[in-house]
């Protein structure tokens, strides 16, 4: 089991400190932490984000009614890892939730897949290799340092 270096007091009398004007350097040196811990653990982690709490209210509610993370990343322009930790121990689920945003450069080769049937390597690779992964359905070759993406049925047309 793994000891905190700093207690439930310890946070809460740091707060207060926080609160009162002390600055973190002499925090650090009183509590014998680095500075990493004191902002973690004691410092408000939304407000040094820059998200207000009432962003973070709202994804919260979101959530609970029933969007995904994923959604409620999107919704409210933040990234699902932000969602993700803004949420962590609040919200279940967590664990059994994926990433399925797709990004807009990944919908613009998604739509010319699926009306030309194919892709030659003309964009960034990994976008597609993340297509990929959400649609096993798109198939890969390689020719001459050039990757092909195309659908079953399009081989012909891709070549």
């Amino acid at each position: 089991m793994v000891r905190r270096k700093l207690t439930e007091k310890d946070i809460k009398e740091i707060q207060e400190l926080l609160q009162r004007g002390h600055d973190i350097p002499e925090l650090t040196e009183k509590y014998g932490v680095s500075r990493s811990i004191i902002y973690r653990r004691a410092k408000d982690p939304y407000i040094a984000r820059g998200i207000p709490l009432e962003t973070r209210n709202k994804i919260i509610k979101a959530i609970q009614e029933g969007y995904t993370k994923a959604e409620a990343a999107q919704m409210y322009g933040l990234n699902i890892g932000t969602v993700y930790n803004l949420t962590r121990g609040i919200v279940e689920g967590h664990q059994t939730q994926g990433n399925h945003i797709i990004r807009k450069n990944g919908i613009r080769l998604l739509n010319r897949l699926m009306t030309d049937g194919y892709l030659v390597s003309d964009f960034v690779v990994s976008t597609v290799r993340n297509l990929q992964r959400q649609f096993p359905v798109i198939k890969s070759a390689r020719y001459r340092d050039k990757t092909f993406f195309y659908l079953p049925g399009r081989e012909e047309e891709t070549i």
